[in-house]
């Protein structure tokens, strides 16, 4: 951070945190927060909008995103893909199957007792259409940037409720 005339010229995101950090502690948590759980947000919307469809859609339907609870200093979100509830309707458990494929197998032998020659002549397998891991990889390659972009978006919303309660 850089002090230039009669106010402040930001270089970083870190910089901006910590300036935060230093003049309202609690709002600079409560936005940091908020951009964590943003970034899982987008990353969940993308896998669900990867997600294959079948006759139920309830593959598409199962991926949510839930902030996990917070550590001191610590703020995590996580992408949920298949199982919210044992009860819930949505429960897509099969979606490890479809990202990451399964072996071939004949019969009810499990494919740790299969000999090779078995292996190689059983019929069913089903083949691995990822989609999560994918964006994953197009999240974390783009990482900064997503930070970024969300920070000021949430940065923007901040203000623009602090001006409306001020408003009042």
């Amino acid at each position: 951070m850089a002090r230039g005339g009669g106010g402040l010229r930001l270089t970083g995101l870190s910089d901006l945190l910590t300036t935060l950090r230093q003049t309202a502690p609690r709002e600079a948590l409560n936005l940091a927060r908020s951009v964590v759980h943003g970034v899982a947000a987008e990353m969940g919307k993308e896998v669900r909008r990867k997600a294959p469809v079948g006759e139920t859609g309830k593959l598409k339907r199962s991926v949510s995103w839930k902030r996990n609870k917070p550590k001191p200093g610590r703020f995590s979100s996580r992408v949920v893909v298949g199982a919210k509830n044992p009860n819930d309707k949505t429960q897509a458990f099969y979606w490890k199957f479809i990202e990451f494929g399964t072996l071939r197998h004949r019969g009810k032998r499990s494919h740790r007792t299969l000999t090779a020659e078995a292996r190689a002549n059983a019929t069913t397998r089903l083949q691995a259409k990822p989609f999560v891991l994918p964006v994953k990889q197009d999240f974390s390659a783009r990482m900064p940037q997503i930070m970024r972009e969300q920070f000021m978006k949430k940065l923007q919303q901040r203000l623009a409720r602090q001006a409306r309660r001020n408003s009042r």
